[in-house]
């Protein structure tokens, strides 16, 4: 009965984070549901308390780097890389290339809170330059890339940093097992997006780059290229990305070299309050409820005895429980669950657990916090999206991804 009620609770708290209530926000129902477990379950508070520990870090470095990407768009470094982007043919290739290109190197609920927008600017500019133009391709690849390029670094994903909190992973491993899967899995996609969408060449009517903007487009590169070093590195020396992330909100702030020019600079206080504002408060309360009502799943089955071993039958084992807990529970409380024993399971079995929370959840947009943050943005400007649309696009462009990917990285690991 207990185990029926928290899956119940569970289901519920991922269905109001997809089905959008009226003037009720996402993450209240999740909220609620989370509220319902603990107030029947209190006596499980202590060891919950160890559960969610691997979550601090994480959601850190969510509510940092948000902001920090906000601001930065904000004086305008990412409309001008769009800018430079759009000025010739193919536009929706460049357009991916930045969408992963972002999400790799300031994590993908950064990379979907700047890119969306500026897909959906997009698609309006094009539409009215071109009454022909069609193709809603360039509105997902914010969230496809979400999926397919999060696995680069640890900082390009919180499953990641929960990983490597959990195990014996490090950036190094990231690099050499999952970076060229990663590029082979997202080559795959554009492949199957232009079958799925068609091929786009057309280019935006733009002015070119005034020195200013050429300017700043060279300092916010060489700031996000230090952040990156730093997200990189920065673990070697006690200091964690969140911090880094912390740090650069503050040389956003206050370094006299980034406002030289006075891009779009509209004072301090008003760059404060648009830290706090942009900070996903939502989207935290969300993951934390979703890993509390996932740590009452977890009480209830006993999932380990499915990871151990590194036979080829182990490893379809944890490709598809992976894959199919992350869509039902999130791939953060997936991740949350698997953490007690991430540490003593076989390599190839973990690099597979990344793959496949992180590039499997395209079934339900509950999959990922990434997948909410689009949604929301784009049910906000009143894009025809919901479930049936979000499937019958992301699944054939991403299973493919997912599944040279997971070929590729066992390939790798037995080299």
């Amino acid at each position: 009965m207990a185990a029926a009620f928290s899956i119940v609770l569970l289901l519920c708290a991922v269905g109001g984070t997809v089905v959008k209530i009226k003037k009720i926000p996402n993450w209240v129902i999740s909220f609620l549901c989370m509220a319902i477990y603990l107030g029947i379950y209190s006596y499980s508070v202590p060891d919950l308390r160890h559960f969610l520990s691997y979550l601090i870090k994480p959601l850190l470095f969510v509510l940092a780097i948000v902001p920090m990407a906000k601001l930065l768009d904000d004086y305008g470094f990412f409309r001008t890389v769009t800018k430079l982007v759009y000025r010739n043919k193919h536009s929706d290739l460049k357009l991916y290339i930045v969408s992963i290109l972002t999400v790799a190197t300031m994590n993908l609920d950064a990379g979907v809170s700047l890119q969306t927008p500026l897909a959906m600017d997009t698609i309006d500019i094009q539409t009215k330059e071109n009454r022909n133009y069609r193709s809603r391709g360039i509105l997902y690849q914010p969230v496809i890339a979400a999926l397919l390029a999060s696995s680069f670094l640890p900082i390009s994903n919180l499953t990641n940093l929960i990983v490597i909190s959990a195990a014996n992973l490090s950036v190094i491993d990231f690099l050499i097992y999952l970076g060229i899967p990663s590029l082979a899995g997202l080559f795959l996609s554009w492949q199957f997006y232009k079958i799925k969408f068609g091929k786009i060449n057309q280019s935006i009517k733009s002015e070119e780059l005034t020195f200013v903007e050429k300017q700043f487009l060279i300092i916010g590169s060489v700031f996000l290229g230090l952040c990156l070093v730093g997200f990189v590195v920065g673990s070697k020396f006690g200091i964690d990305p969140f911090m880094v992330a912390i740090a650069g909100n503050i040389v956003l702030l206050v370094s006299p070299l980034f406002f030289k020019n006075k891009i779009n600079y509209r004072g301090l206080s008003s760059n404060v309050k648009t830290i706090f504002k942009a900070m996903p408060y939502g989207t935290c309360i969300i993951a934390i409820s979703l890993s509390v009502l996932a740590f009452g799943f977890s009480n209830y089955f006993n999932i380990e005895q499915f990871f151990i071993g590194s036979s080829l039958l182990t490893l379809i084992q944890v490709i598809l429980i992976s894959a199919i807990l992350a869509n039902l529970l999130g791939n953060l409380s997936t991740v949350l669950v698997f953490a007690p024993f991430l540490d003593h399971i076989s390599k190839d079995s973990l690099l597979s657990i990344i793959f496949a929370v992180n590039m499997g959840p395209c079934l339900l947009m509950s999959g990922s916090l990434a997948a909410l943050l689009w949604f929301k943005q784009v049910r906000d400007r009143k894009f025809p999206v919901n479930l049936k649309s979000y499937v019958s696009t992301m699944v054939p462009i991403c299973i493919p991804a997912l599944v040279v990917s997971e070929f590729l990285l066992q390939v790798f690991i037995r080299i």
